[in-house]
């Protein structure tokens, strides 16, 4: 990731990065760091088959990013690969 200057999302290579999707995403490092250089939309996933996994994942965020951050750029969703949410998806596909 390179924040040119030039926009605020950040550059891979020659292409702007206008969202980010990390699956099984534990406490979420490559979110945050995402987040921090300024991808306008990252979308956090991991397993809600125990509930503390999520807890964990969102209090993270919350922890390493500004409330402005979380709020504006940040969703932190469960996602069940066998049994994936029909919103999710379009959330995803957005």
């Amino acid at each position: 990731l390179e924040n040119t200057g030039q926009s605020n999302a950040p550059m891979l290579g020659n292409r702007k990065i206008e969202s980010c999707l990390e699956l099984g995403a534990g406490l979420g490092l490559p979110s945050i760091v995402a987040t921090r250089h300024g991808v306008p939309r990252v979308i956090v996933t991991d397993t809600d088959e125990e509930m503390d996994v999520m807890k964990g994942l969102d209090k993270s965020m919350r922890c390493n990013l500004s409330k402005e951050q979380y709020a504006k750029q940040v969703s932190v969703e469960a996602l069940d690969w066998c049994h994936p949410r029909e919103e999710l998806i379009e959330k995803l596909v957005q």
